[in-house]
C-alpha cells in the first residue's frame, strides 16, 4: 500500500508540473508583438545606401559616405520616435576566393540624430567588395536589428582626392529631406492601370527581382507598405516589344496576399533580360483616391544587384523632393 501511494504522488507531482510548464510556454507564445517591438526599438534602418547608391559596383572615393532611410516598427507609431544614436562597421568580404571575412572598421556607437556617416577606417583595397553594417537606437535607448548592404571598390584610394573651397553658398544650404521613392499621381478609380518600364542599359543576366515597399518615416498616418499594388504583375523582356515579355509573377485575379510591409522577393529562371515592366491593374486605396508607392526596384544574379537602372518610364508620377521616378 505505501509503494502504490508514493507512485500516485510522483504521477501527481508530475502531471503538475507537465500543466505549470505547458503554460508558461503559452505564456511566452501569447506574449504582445507590441512587447517586442519596444524591447527591439520603435524604429528600423532602411534604404541602405552608399555615395547615393545600393550596392554600388565602382566607388573609387576615399571615404565612402554611407546614408540610410528610417521606419516605423511600431503599431501604431510612437509620437516622436527618432534615431538618437548609431553604429556603422565595415568588413573585407573576400568569400569569392575563399578568405575569410574580417572586420576593418567599426564607428562604435555615435550619439547623433544624422542619418548618415563617413568611413573613417584604414586604406580601401582596389576592386574589393566589403560589406556594412548598421545598427541604430531610438528615443529611450532602444536598439534596432542590424541590417547589412555592400559596395565594391574600383581604384581606393590609388586615384587623388581633389577638393574645393566651401563658400557661403554651400554652408548655408539648408538641408535636404532625403528621397522616399517613387510616388503615382492619385486617381479616383482604383483600377486605373499604371505601368513602370525600366530600362537596365544592356542585356544583363538576372535570377532574382525585388520589390521594396514605400516607408514614409516622417508620416504618423501612412506606414510600412504604403501605396504598394494590390493587384499587379512583374515581366521581364529582353527587347522593348511587349510580346517579348516572360511573365515572372503574376497576382492580376486577386490582391496581393502577402506582408506589403515587407520585401518581395521574386525568384525568375535565369534569363537575360534588358527591360522590366511592372503594370499594377489595382491601385492601394489612400483616403478615397487611389495610387501606387515603391521605395525600389532591384534585378540581382547570385545574390548581388546586376545594374543601376539607365532610364524609368511610368504612366504617371508625383515628382517632389521626397518622391520622384528615377528614385527607384
Amino acid at each position: 500500500m505505501r509503494k502504490s501511494a508514493d507512485q500516485e504522488l510522483r504521477v501527481w507531482l508530475l502531471r503538475s508540473m507537465t500543466v505549470m510548464f505547458m503554460f508558461m510556454f503559452l505564456a511566452i507564445l501569447g506574449e504582445p508583438c507590441g512587447a517586442q517591438v519596444e524591447r527591439m526599438g520603435c524604429i528600423r534602418p532602411y534604404r541602405l545606401r552608399c555615395d547615393d547608391q545600393s550596392e554600388p559596383l565602382a566607388v573609387s572615393s576615399a571615404k565612402p559616405k554611407f546614408t540610410w532611410a528610417l521606419a516605423h516598427v511600431a503599431l501604431p507609431p510612437v509620437t516622436g520616435a527618432n534615431q538618437r544614436a548609431y553604429r556603422v562597421c565595415v568588413y573585407e568580404n573576400n568569400s569569392h576566393t575563399g578568405g575569410p571575412t574580417r572586420l576593418i572598421w567599426d564607428s562604435g556607437k555615435v550619439v547623433s540624430i544624422e542619418i548618415y556617416a563617413s568611413y573613417q577606417g584604414p586604406r580601401l583595397l582596389h576592386r574589393q567588395l566589403y560589406d556594412w553594417q548598421l545598427q541604430v537606437w531610438d528615443q529611450d535607448g532602444r536598439g534596432s536589428k542590424p541590417v547589412s548592404s555592400n559596395f565594391t571598390t574600383f581604384g581606393g584610394q590609388d586615384y587623388p582626392i581633389r577638393g574645393k573651397w566651401i563658400g557661403r553658398d554651400e554652408l548655408f544650404q539648408p538641408l535636404r529631406r532625403p528621397p522616399e521613392g517613387f510616388l503615382s499621381k492619385t486617381v479616383l478609380r482604383q483600377n486605373d492601370v499604371h505601368d513602370i518600364t525600366i530600362d537596365l542599359g544592356k542585356l544583363v543576366e538576372v535570377d532574382e527581382v525585388r520589390l521594396y515597399p514605400l516607408h514614409p518615416f516622417r508620416s504618423a498616418t501612412h506606414l510600412s507598405g504604403f501605396g504598394f499594388p494590390r493587384r499587379f504583375v512583374v515581366a521581364l523582356s529582353p527587347s522593348i516589344r511587349p510580346q517579348d515579355a516572360n511573365l515572372v509573377f503574376d497576382c492580376e485575379e486577386k490582391d496581393y496576399a502577402g506582408p506589403i510591409g515587407e520585401v518581395l522577393v521574386i525568384p525568375v529562371p535565369r534569363q537575360e533580360a534588358h527591360y522590366l515592366v511592372i503594370r499594377t491593374t489595382k491601385r492601394a486605396a489612400i483616403s478615397g483616391q487611389f495610387l501606387v508607392a515603391l521605395a525600389e526596384v532591384e534585378v540581382r544574379l547570385k545574390g548581388k544587384k546586376v545594374v543601376s537602372p539607365v532610364s524609368i518610364m511610368t504612366t504617371d508620377s508625383e515628382e517632389s523632393a521626397s518622391y520622384r521616378q528615377q528614385f527607384l
